[in-house]
């Protein structure tokens, strides 16, 4: 009886009654049951109650495990949800990123047009300095030519007066040896004859200037022959150069002297 009272109500309830009618039929039944049926029920009662126990801590561990799993469902879910929230945060910075890919895009093709127009602008104006340049040109051409135009009239006169030569026939612009010469002409200093060489130059404002015309000197002095007297006319000349060409004998003429 002890036993029972550990059973679940229902279950103790059933045994008790079955208990009760066993011993209620027990006196009516002692001439036909043995002892031993009687020792059969009782253990197999026991086994039954023992069954019970089992089955009960069979139940509180699988309620344990149930807890457990119920847990490390909870936090799979609280997992599942902080990932979800991670993915809407990764598709909106990729949506950001997507748009600042399209505005780098439009703003690359925005300098890509920016680039052919200017392209087309340096174009435009390279034809242009082209122009100019040749306009610059023509016009120094021009403005040289008059500079000589103008010194082939004041030069005899010039010479004369200020440097005491004789120009003995017309100045002519000429080539010798391959090399212009714009200024070209026997003429006569102190008694003695020679060739007047002579350059024209707007500006005299570097050596190269004296260099060129020494060459050309050097080239009639082979070819023709010497001696041979250098001029230079120019607009003006400035101190350095007038300096290294009154060193090297080289006559120099700006056209305000004249």
């Amino acid at each position: 009886m002890e036993k029972l009272s550990e059973l679940e109500p229902p279950l103790r309830d059933v045994l008790t009654a079955v208990l009760e009618e066993v011993e209620r039929q027990k006196r009516q039944w002692e001439q036909s049951v043995t002892r031993s049926d009687f020792d059969q029920l009782r253990e197999i009662i026991k086994t039954l109650a023992e069954a019970q126990a089992k089955t009960e801590k069979t139940l509180q561990r699988l309620e344990a495990t149930v807890e457990k799993l119920a847990a490390v469902q909870e936090r799979t879910e609280q997992g599942l949800k902080a990932l979800a929230q991670a993915h809407q945060r990764l598709e909106q910075r990729f949506e950001e990123l997507a748009e600042a890919q399209r505005r780098t895009e439009k703003r690359f093709e925005e300098m890509l047009a920016a680039q052919a127009r200017m392209q087309q602008a340096i174009e435009q104006l390279a034809i242009g300095l082209g122009t100019v340049r040749e306009q610059v040109g023509g016009l120094a051409r021009s403005v040289a030519y008059a500079l000589e135009s103008e010194a082939y009239r004041h030069l005899p006169g010039f010479l004369k007066a200020k440097y005491g030569i004789d120009v003995l026939e017309r100045l002519v612009r000429t080539e010798v040896g391959g090399r212009e010469v714009n200024f070209f002409g026997r003429v006569r200093k102190e008694g003695h004859e020679a060739h007047l060489v002579g350059e024209s130059v707007l500006r005299l404002d570097d050596r190269a200037k004296l260099t060129q015309l020494q060459e050309t000197v050097d080239v009639v002095e082979e070819i023709v022959g010497g001696p041979v007297i250098p001029v230079l006319v120019t607009h003006f000349a400035k101190s350095e150069p007038l300096k290294k060409a009154q060193k090297r004998g080289i006559i120099v003429i700006q056209s305000f002297e004249w």
